[in-house]
């Protein structure tokens, strides 16, 4: 193929001598569209923008699998439309892994592991947590100011009630991660197994922002300074800010594009890309719209879960889970990547101990000294998503662990980091 493009250029130099620019654009271009194969879209899903009086997540986000809607019941008796793909492989096994999203993704950025584990035999259930992805749409009238047990209520609803799942493996990333554990303390009866994939929820919030006083008054967390901050800034974030952002890019004062700090994806994958095009795609300044309404209950909900993260991890207050977990009797796979930017966070104090010091091996300790050796694994050159830079490696790891508890490269002694 190289030589082939280089035949084909040499020739258009030599008659368009004084053209020579244009000759050397089209060979990047024609160079650019050859590399650009090897990222070959393997799913089914789309992502489109869609006209302004229609659901952006209902009519123009296509997941890999198909969507179905169930009416659950939180503690409090309010109904959430929860979305959700259910796929049961025809070599079925008998296990069963769900997924839990992070914080402002949702369940269709899981495809490829789900297509990897179908094809083991496992049977994948895959929720979009109240106010995320499919279930947006349906609970727009639905309370913002909802907790994490709200939301571990209605899947609870969802996939042992309704769906009839006495017990299987969950999978947590990031929020999902800390969403899981809390799950599995709350049901402990329908957890097999957890995997926590860069969880939150190992770090603890000494900080006003996670006060009590907010988990019902969404208006005044709305003007407290920081979290209004935040609502700022993510309202004015453009496609070309996201875009660069996701990829480790920004602007310098100059406005040429540098590597920056944070960031989501190491790696450019099938399911980083999909991520990306649903979070600039969602975009819109008219909140009167159909669409408007969802971006709008999308970035309140995104920013909100700081605080309902935060609040679980608030030291000896009423809603904190951190001290509970070595109540957790599930087995325990814990999988980060190295170049994590998220974990540990700013606020905790852990950031100048470093993720392995001041995260992982606190938590592997408590849980060691309660008798649940947790099984460790960490990717080199992946940051805060080890399932879209490391597609293939993660995935086998999750199969594995699901049905056999082994994982290739993990360590169960830690002790020594």
């Amino acid at each position: 193929m190289k030589e082939s493009v280089s035949l084909l250029f040499g020739g258009i130099v030599k008659k368009l001598k004084g053209l020579r620019t244009i000759a050397v654009f089209l060979l990047v271009a024609v160079i650019g569209m050859t590399a650009g194969c090897a990222k070959k879209k393997t799913g089914v899903w789309s992502v489109n923008e869609g006209q302004p009086n229609e659901s952006f997540f209902g009519k123009n986000v296509v997941y890999d699998y198909p969507v179905k809607f169930e009416e659950c019941t939180d503690a409090a008796g309010i109904k959430w439309q929860v979305g959700y793909m259910d796929v049961t492989p025809q070599n079925a096994n008998g296990k069963v892994l769900v997924l839990i999203h992070g914080k402002g993704a949702n369940a269709g950025y899981f495809g490829y592991v789900m297509r990897k584990a179908l094809a083991k035999g496992i049977r994948v259930i895959a929720p979009d947590l109240p106010h995320y992805g499919k279930s947006i749409a349906g609970n727009i009238d639905k309370p913002l100011s909802r907790s994490l047990d709200q939301t571990r209520e209605a899947i609870y609803d969802l996939v042992v009630n309704k769906l009839g799942v006495k017990k299987a493996v969950y999978l947590g990333h990031s929020l999902g991660g800390q969403w899981v554990m809390g799950y599995a303390l709350k049901y402990p009866d329908a957890v097999e197994k957890l995997i926590l994939e860069s969880p939150g929820g190992l770090e603890q919030f000494r900080i006003p922002m996670f006060s009590p006083k907010f988990i019902n008054d969404l208006a005044a967390l709305k003007e407290n300074p920081i979290y209004k901050k935040m609502f700022d800034a993510e309202f004015a974030k453009t496609p070309e800010a996201i875009r660069l952002f996701y990829y480790y890019k920004m602007k310098d004062a100059s406005g040429k594009v540098v590597k920056a700090p944070l960031g989501y994806f190491v790696n450019d994958s099938e399911y980083a890309q999909f991520l990306t095009e649903v979070r600039v795609k969602m975009i819109t300044n008219d909140f009167n719209t159909v669409k408007g309404k969802e971006y709008y209950n999308y970035v309140i909900t995104y920013v909100r879960d700081v605080f309902t993260l935060g609040i679980e991890m608030y030291p000896k207050s009423a809603y904190s889970i951190y001290e509970k977990y070595p109540q957790i009797k599930a087995p325990i796979l814990v999988l980060f990547g190295k170049d994590d930017a998220f974990i540990p966070t700013m606020v905790s104090g852990m950031k100048k101990f470093g993720l392995n010091k001041g995260i992982i091996l606190p938590f592997y300790k408590m849980m060691k000294e309660a008798g649940n050796i947790p099984t460790v694994k960490l990717y080199s050159g992946v940051g805060h998503f080890p399932h879209t830079d490391v597609p293939d490696e993660f995935s086998d790891d999750v199969i594995s662990y699901t049905l056999s508890n082994r994982v290739s490269g993990a360590e169960t002694n830690i002790d020594s980091w």
